[in-house]
């Protein structure tokens, strides 16, 4: 499957751009591997939420996908302690 679309909201643009450059190569390289294996990767659903997460390090991006459309929508990127409130 060729690489997904991926839409990033405005919050998620502002978190990530607000981390350092290592953090948000990590964080790059994370979504495109995610956005590459769309179909396959093992998503790990949020509990109470229709978001599922992506870990990278002590930092947490939620997104939700749209397999049919080939579509990854990126909402939110912060540190584990922060994002999940």
């Amino acid at each position: 499957m060729k690489q997904a679309t991926q839409v990033y909201s405005p919050a998620f643009d502002d978190a990530l751009f607000a981390l350092p450059p290592k953090i948000q190569i990590q964080i790059e390289i994370k979504i495109q591997e995610l956005g590459r294996q769309l179909e396959t990767y093992p998503h790990h659903r949020l509990q109470g939420r229709r978001e599922c997460r992506i870990r990278i390090a002590d930092d947490r991006g939620f997104y939700t996908f749209d397999l049919a459309r080939n579509i990854l929508f990126l909402h939110e990127v912060g540190n584990r302690r922060e994002v999940y409130r």
